[in-house]
């Protein structure tokens, strides 16, 4: 029946989606926001978007399932080096990538220091997707 076959393929996507990495992105700007979750969608990833360090913080959201952090350095009054160190002093020892804007010299240490690796802005080619698949072990799209 062909009620039969959509629910099949219905039930396959939610287990796809399901088994599918989960990414949080902490980007303050709405629509770089929205293209990094639509991109890592597109890209097979599940993607949890935040638009401020507190909003991590205040939702309660549970991060210990997460597979990994892409934060902006630059978000809000804190910066994603700050919420990183946060999440690493409870214990969150998962992947993670700082977006920077030039900010190298003076992020660089500290992020190699929290376990994160650095991806400069503009994200104008595939050093995102890049990082993030080698930091999960991943060669090709999901």
């Amino acid at each position: 029946m062909p009620g039969q076959d959509h629910a099949r393929v219905s039930e396959e996507s939610a287990l796809s989606l399901s088994a599918a990495p989960t990414i949080v992105v902490v980007q303050d700007d709405l629509a770089m926001r929205s293209a990094l979750a639509f991109a890592l969608e597109v890209d097979g990833f599940r993607v949890m978007p935040f638009e401020s360090v507190g909003s991590v913080e205040s939702e309660g959201t549970d991060l210990r399932d997460v597979d990994c952090l892409v934060i902006d350095q630059s978000v809000g009054a804190e910066s994603g080096l700050d919420l990183l160190e946060r999440l690493r002093s409870r214990g969150l020892s998962g992947p993670a990538v700082i977006l920077t804007s030039g900010s190298a010299k003076t992020v660089g240490p500290r992020a190699r220091l929290l376990g994160a690796q650095m991806v400069e802005k503009p994200l104008i080619d595939n050093r995102l997707f890049g990082a993030i698949r080698t930091l999960l072990g991943r060669t090709a799209s999901a």
